[in-house]
């Protein structure tokens, strides 16, 4: 929101834009679309995930949810248990390393391990890795990833999920 305008006007019409222009084809065509917080370094409005789950909470339709970002997150000193209320609020989340937003690696100082648990145990359906990569070989990226315990994880949730609908 410019400098200059009237910071509850922008956000008003960020609702009236979610809720009244944005909703209504999502609902049409079946697409959800999440809202990502930025850090406050890059963006003046929705910083961290609860903003983000409070302007959903505003636009009131199924069809406009939150998401998680864990860059983000951290440098706005938000951390995963902070959202442990958002049950059902969140669908997808990113993860990167905080500090470089580089590629997550078990080999990093991050315990990822807590974020990926809110994230399940909050019913976010999605997860993607959001980051640059500073080394393709196969062998390092295969020794180094977290690629197999995100997928079990979220294969764990999706069958979840999945069993819950039934």
């Amino acid at each position: 929101i410019p400098e200059d305008f009237d910071f509850e006007r922008g956000y008003e019409q960020l609702v009236h834009f979610l809720r009244d222009i944005v909703a209504p084809v999502c609902e049409k065509y079946s697409i959800t679309v999440v809202t990502e917080p930025l850090r406050s370094a890059e963006c003046n409005i929705i910083n961290t995930v609860r903003q983000g789950a409070e302007l959903s909470d505003r636009v009131n339709r199924e069809c406009i949810s939150a998401l998680a970002d864990l860059y983000h997150m951290y440098a706005e000193n938000e951390k995963p248990s902070d959202l442990k209320d958002l049950t059902g609020k969140l669908r997808h989340s990113h993860i990167a390393e905080v500090k470089k937003r580089s590629y997550p690696k078990k080999s990093d100082s991050y315990d990822y391990s807590e974020f990926i648990r809110v994230m399940e145990n909050a019913g976010c359906e999605r997860c993607s890795v959001e980051a640059g990569c500073d080394d393709f070989s196969p062998f390092n990226w295969q020794k180094n990833s977290l690629i197999p315990e995100f997928k079990y994880n979220l294969t764990h949730s999706l069958v979840k999920l999945i069993n819950s609908k039934l």
